[in-house]
């Protein structure tokens, strides 16, 4: 095969990138095709295809007048071109060129049933063959190389498998097309996507679990996005009826855009732009329209609208290549009609209508289904200054981009919103284990409630809602500590939750007894009297049985120090004069105390126990402090001294812990 015409088209100029290493990028290639199984001659082929799509590309059509019958023919430095191209598909040079300069036609009324008729085309419509074929050659190619990818990459299990998405940025050039057009309506489309999945959903999800929330604005593009795709009117739709008319034009098509959508919030004409800030000065009306994005207006010139939306392929071009000798060009038609033998003489006459457009929008939506079926997690990029320059950040332009994407929008969600949430049923699971018997049976809501509070949450840090409980941004994280704690760590953090759960019941009982009692205190003055009882005389007697708790327990520490100052006396008869004196002032200090303690104790009003039982443990830790520095004075009577302690400690020992039960249960 003979490449130089092509060489010399593709490396006439200096297209080189020293940036670039095309040895090392195409040798990376092969070995790519060797990883997902492709073969040699395989790939040999691949390579033939694409350029084919090269040459035919360079094919250029003359219109000629034959009698009264206009149509075209190759130009004459083209011939090469259409035989490289016809000997790399593997088809005839003759078969190529009739279908390029003809397409088959049958007519719907007069003539033989199923006659068909070669219709010569013009050059322009040539043309549109011509590119039409090209993309379809390009595109299955393409779509078939992925298809080989995916089958190297199968998994059982969808789960154990993350996919990267990376889309086009908005574009807003100085002339911006159909590629501009279609990709800022797929971008449309996914920040439609990122609005339901961040901002919608999360908002109805507050409002199906009944949680009150402040709702949050923000930039809604649906009356945009129905600018594009709305049926009958939606620009999409005009321009493919735009494209089947039979004397089509860019400037018919746009003042058709402006007289379907005259009053559309997203759509303007280019005059209405101020001239201040107008870029096209001097495109008009039926050359363009602005569509008002999420992002920012875009200006679109639509000149090229209609032959970029073209993608009509002839069906005798697809029989066509179903008759080539390479089995990988007919691989890349055999799913379409023109395939099936019954069929094909029916379909050689229609022309494959799917446009740019058409197939842009489908394979869209089944992206976006694809990724409404899964866990999306969203990166947002923002270009830091138009210049394109490194280490430098407009932020006015980084300001306004937040702004337009919904990022400040999505900020308040997580400022304003719970993101953590877990059901109730989950987390009773995840720490039922943990729990005693009487805890776990308590019902779900309340149990965790309890334990909310124990573990250090706010009211303000969690909502309930009806199956699930909500946390704001990092207050969950205290929960997977409790996975981690030890079994005495455990035991202490169960006794806190018994014991803030008997003060909430006390409390909500006290509080409905309030309520009722204010409910009827101005309509039965006695009923009310009678409720006044039913809430005062239980409180009374629990507060009793508090005092006389906390008197049993000073009356028993203070019997239990007395017990012991015999022993005591023991060890400081062994002291010389001077430290005998000193311990003999303050023992006796001690039982002056202990006497006066229990006088004031059985002859003291109930109300000041509480004074009473500061000073019997104020008495208590002084004996302990002060035998310890008697033991320190004596090191050869301090085991003795020691054991007298351990003896004192032994009968003191309840009180510290029926101490912070009676602190409870206050």
């Amino acid at each position: 095969m003979n490449f130089s015409p092509l060489l010399k088209m593709t490396f006439e100029d200096d297209m080189r990138d020293d940036l670039i290493d095309d040895y090392n990028d195409f040798r990376k290639l092969l070995d790519a095709f060797s990883h997902i199984n492709i073969s040699a001659d395989i790939r040999d082929v691949v390579f033939e295809i694409v350029a084919a799509v090269l040459h035919l590309g360079n094919i250029e059509f003359l219109d000629e007048t034959v009698g009264f019958k206009s149509g075209c023919s190759l130009r004459e430095e083209s011939e090469m071109y259409l035989i490289n191209t016809a000997e790399l598909l593997g088809i005839e040079v003759a078969d190529l060129r009739k279908h390029l300069v003809t397409r088959l036609m049958q007519p719907t009324r007069g003539g033989t049933k199923g006659t068909l008729y070669a219709v010569p085309l013009r050059a322009s419509e040539a043309n549109a063959a011509r590119d039409a074929l090209s993309k379809a050659i390009y595109s299955r190619l393409f779509t078939a190389i992925v298809n080989k990818i995916t089958e190297c990459m199968l998994f059982d299990e969808t789960a154990f498998s993350i996919g990267v998405l990376d889309t086009a940025g908005f574009e807003s050039l100085d002339v911006n097309s159909y590629e501009q057009f279609c990709i800022n309506y797929c971008n449309e489309k996914l920040q439609n996507f990122f609005n339901e999945r961040i901002l919608m959903d999360e908002q109805d999800l507050y409002c199906k679990e009944q949680l009150h929330y402040d709702t949050i604005e923000f930039n809604d593009n649906k009356n945009c996005i129905e600018l594009f795709e709305q049926k009958l009117h939606g620009i999409f739709e005009l321009l493919d009826n735009e494209s089947r008319l039979p004397r089509s034009s860019a400037e018919h098509f746009t003042r058709t855009v402006h007289e379907a959508h005259m009053y559309h919030p997203c759509l303007m004409a280019v005059k209405q732009v101020p001239r201040s800030s107008r870029r096209h000065y001097t495109m008009r009306d039926d050359e363009g329209f602005i569509i008002c994005h999420y992002a920012g207006d875009v200006c679109y010139d639509t000149a090229q609208f209609l032959d970029k939306n073209n993608d009509t392929l002839h069906g005798s071009l697809q029989c066509l290549m179903l008759q080539s000798r390479k089995s990988l060009v007919c691989e890349l038609f055999t799913d379409s009609e023109f395939s099936n033998p019954e069929k094909r003489d029916v379909s050689l006459g229609k022309l494959m209508n799917a446009s740019v457009g058409n197939k842009f929008r489908s394979q869209l939506n089944i992206l976006l289904a694809k990724l409404r079926e899964t866990g999306t997690h969203f990166v947002r990029c923002i270009k830091p200054n138009s210049e394109m320059k490194s280490n430098h950040f407009d932020g006015a332009q980084i300001l306004l981009q937040l702004k337009c994407s919904g990022m400040s929008s999505a900020l308040k969600v997580m400022q304003r919103g719970f993101p953590s949430r877990m059901s109730y049923l989950s987390l009773y699971n995840a720490y039922q284990k943990y729990l005693p018997s009487k805890l776990a049976t308590l019902d779900v809501q309340l149990l965790c409630k309890c334990l909310f509070r124990v573990v250090g949450l706010e009211e303000k840090d969690y909502k309930f809602g009806l199956t699930k409980a909500f946390f704001r941004h990092g207050k969950f994280a205290a929960f997977d500590k409790l996975l981690y704690l030890t079994k005495e760590k455990i035991e202490n953090f169960t006794e806190r939750m018994s014991s803030w759960l008997c003060r909430f019941r006390f409390r909500r009982a006290h509080g409905k007894i309030a309520g009722i009692q204010g409910k009827v205190s101005h309509q039965n003055p006695k009923r009310c009297s009678h409720l006044y009882s039913a809430q005062v005389v239980p409180t009374k007697t629990v507060l009793q049985m508090l005092y006389a708790y906390s008197r049993i327990n000073a009356l028993s520490d203070l019997s239990a120090l007395s017990e012991n100052i015999n022993g005591i006396y023991s060890i400081v008869n062994k002291l010389d004069e001077t430290d005998l004196q000193k311990w003999t002032a303050v023992i006796e200090s001690w039982k002056e105390d202990i006497k006066k303690l229990k006088y004031e104790m059985k002859h003291t009003s109930c109300s000041a126990n509480r004074e009473i039982l500061h000073r019997c443990d104020a008495l208590v830790k002084d004996a302990k402090e002060k035998l310890k520095c008697l033991s320190q004075t004596i090191s050869e009577q301090g085991q003795e001294v020691q054991q007298v302690a351990q003896c004192l400690d032994e009968s003191l020992g309840h009180t510290e812990t029926m101490e912070e039960g009676k602190r409870q249960l206050l």
